[in-house]
């Protein structure tokens, strides 16, 4: 099935092409227009490629403990729920935060990266990155910070919320994967721990390159709330 919203984006862009004849949109032309259409800042295609996504990054970390008896599809399933909201959140929280600041902002599965993701996963490599949050038109360096920020302070508050609740939650035995209801959240604040860490490496285009070249006090900040969060759940969950 086509997608709508990219029919109306081309129609857009034939448009501006004809009239000019030789130019593609400016970033400005497309923000206005967007800002003009808001229903394309929530396509469908967005929220496959967001849960394919998550897919791909449960895959990553469930695919081999699978296949080699390690866990049961069950733990896979409870593994893919915490996932999903320490990534989808992630995402969005970049989303958000550039929209706010009037940006077009949308997350999109990249080719590329989403096969080595995959790749990673069947060959027990656990790296994962299928796509990223992409905005749209020109920002400054401290936009840029305040946009990559978002995700890892996010993952905080996730991680954070999980161990409370691994604190206070009672000791109900989930049988399927041979744990207890507070693992589940010492679980999930170990891989909300991981992927704000990971998230502020300073390479490439992960979020700690960018929060750094703006405000590296910011930037030691963020790390010094994370890492706490994998530290206090990795014996428990890798023990």
């Amino acid at each position: 099935m086509s997608n709508p919203s990219q029919e109306i984006l081309d129609q857009f862009r034939r448009a501006v092409m004809q009239q000019t004849q030789v130019r593609e949109p400016t970033d400005e032309e497309y923000e206005g227009f967007l800002r003009m259409n808001p229903r394309i800042l929530t396509t469908g295609r967005e929220s496959l490629d967001l849960l394919l996504g998550m897919a791909l990054i449960a895959w990553v970390f469930g695919f081999q403990p699978l296949r080699l008896g390690l866990r049961t599809w069950q733990y896979v399933v409870v593994l893919t729920m915490i996932i999903g909201p320490a990534f989808i959140l992630h995402e969005l929280a970049h989303k958000y935060m550039a929209i706010r600041y009037g940006k077009y902002a949308r997350f999109a599965l990249i080719r590329q990266m989403a096969a080595f993701t995959f790749f990673a996963g069947l060959l027990g490599i656990p790296i994962a990155g299928p796509g990223a949050t992409m905005i749209l038109g020109r920002s400054t360096e401290r936009e840029s910070g305040i946009f990559s920020a978002a995700g890892p302070a996010t993952n905080f508050v996730l991680a954070s919320l999980s161990y409370i609740l691994f604190l206070t939650a009672p000791a109900i035995d989930i049988p399927s994967i041979s744990q207890t209801l507070p693992w589940i959240f010492i679980l999930s604040t170990f891989i909300n721990g991981v992927l704000g860490v990971f998230n502020l490496l300073p390479f490439g285009s992960l979020d700690g390159a960018k929060i750094m070249n703006w405000n590296f006090r910011l930037w030691v900040l963020l790390i010094a709330l994370n890492a706490p969060m994998i530290y206090l759940s990795a014996p428990l969950v890798l023990g």
